[in-house]
């Protein structure tokens, strides 16, 4: 939360990113769920890691972007 007679602090920038992180939450689970089913149908791990990686890169860049 800022406002004019508030600089903020590291500690508010660690609160506002951990309350971000909780609400984040359901979509690292997606992309973990998401590694798993490509290897169990025969994806490398490698390649599972990656391909789940960039689509959780790009659900964050959108909804940093508000969807555009």
């Amino acid at each position: 939360m800022h406002d004019e007679t508030h600089t903020p602090t590291s500690a508010d920038l660690i609160r506002e990113l951990m309350a971000a992180r909780a609400g984040w939450e359901p979509l690292f689970d997606a992309a973990d769920g998401m590694r798993l089913d490509l290897e169990a149908r025969g994806w490398s791990p490698v390649t599972a890691r990656w391909v789940a990686g960039q689509w959780m890169c790009h659900i964050v860049r959108n909804s940093v972007r508000g969807g555009r």
